[in-house]
């Protein structure tokens, strides 16, 4: 069999050869686990989008153990992952239903053709890893079409943003007026401001509320 190679003689692909044959492999930090089972819903908006392709990313980074996308279907993703705890699971994926517990008090990863253990897991496990700091702020997401904006702060806006997120791609956000004019992620513009502690970041919070309402209150919390 020939090499397709490129102008210079080197090959144009590489082989990799996967274990083919299920293996086991310690935890991280040999921490107890369980494998858990869920659904990830295709948000309602995208339904009848047949080019659409989902995002089964966790919107929480880094995880430190693996997880699996093991199916397509016309409204969810079916998934598996490792979790210490079942609401690990809702953290990251917070739109997850149908969570299944498969398999309790585990001290080992289970890996298969099927299951492979991710690339990414070895740099997260590796003693020399440092996750990065989350960030401490607050935040402005603003629909300039119709000068309505959804306010809020914490010691994780990232996070928090790409929450919001998914409410309203979900139709559950709790700003009525935003989630009605709501289009899609591209047409917002996100606006961050960073402070040293929460105090300061509910401060600034509350000076950008009093610009945009007086009346209006910050969400303390995001609920799916």
């Amino acid at each position: 069999m020939s090499t397709i190679t490129d102008e210079n003689g080197q090959p144009l692909y590489k082989t990799v050869h996967a274990p083919s044959e299920p293996y086991t492999k310690p935890t991280f930090q040999n921490r107890t686990v369980m494998r858990v089972g869920f659904t990830l819903p295709v948000a309602p908006r995208y339904l009848n989008n047949p080019d659409y392709v989902q995002d089964v990313r966790p919107i929480l980074w880094p995880l430190y153990h693996p997880y699996f996308h093991t199916g397509t279907e016309a409204d969810h993703s079916t998934m598996m992952a490792y979790v210490e705890d079942l609401n690990d699971v809702l953290v990251a994926w917070p739109e997850a239903k149908d969570l299944t517990v498969f398999e309790e008090h585990m001290t080992h990863y289970q890996y298969s053709p099927r299951l492979p253990e991710p690339d990414w897991l070895a740099t997260v496990h590796h003693p020399d890893f440092v996750p990065p700091l989350n960030r401490t702020g607050a935040y402005k997401i603003t629909n300039p079409d119709e000068d309505l904006s959804i306010i809020g702060f914490g010691d994780d806006i990232d996070y928090q943003i790409q929450h919001n997120n998914l409410l309203l791609e979900f139709g559950k956000h709790e700003h009525e007026a935003f989630q009605q004019a709501y289009t899609g992620w591209q047409d917002l513009e996100i606006s961050v401001y960073d402070t040293t502690t929460v105090e300061q970041a509910k401060a600034y919070a509350q000076k950008l509320l009093a610009f945009e309402n007086d009346e209006g209150e910050i969400p303390t919390t995001l609920k799916f």
